[in-house]
């Protein structure tokens, strides 16, 4: 299920502060924190079964490069763990929402 309007605004700042350029010399450790909250976050959204089709969503609505290249990751992501199934085209689509976790395929039959 896609994040209402304003989660995917809520994502597309994680994105942004998660892609800001390091300074070490600079960053003050609340930038430091800030930026690892937003990468734990945005590994949290990576890691759901429908990432892919929030992904896409953001990547439609976003003009920010670094928003469509983190989109495009996620989706790579979820057709990676598709493709690690060992029938993969033989999984019936409601299986896609409900990743093994025994072998991080991608359907209930790969158990």
């Amino acid at each position: 299920m896609a994040a209402a309007a304003g989660g995917m605004a809520e994502l597309e700042n994680a994105v942004i502060c998660a892609f800001m350029p390091v300074q070490p010399t600079t960053d003050t450790d609340e930038q430091k924190k800030l930026r690892a909250q937003a990468v734990a976050y945005l590994d949290s959204v990576k890691s759901r079964p429908d990432a892919w089709a929030t992904a896409l969503q953001l990547f439609l609505s976003s003009a920010r490069f670094e928003v469509k290249f983190w989109c495009l990751q996620v989706c790579m992501h979820a057709v990676v763990l598709h493709m690690s199934c060992p029938a993969p085209f033989s999984c019936p689509p409601s299986s896609l929402r409900r990743p093994c976790v025994a072998r991080g395929a991608c359907c209930l039959a790969c158990v």
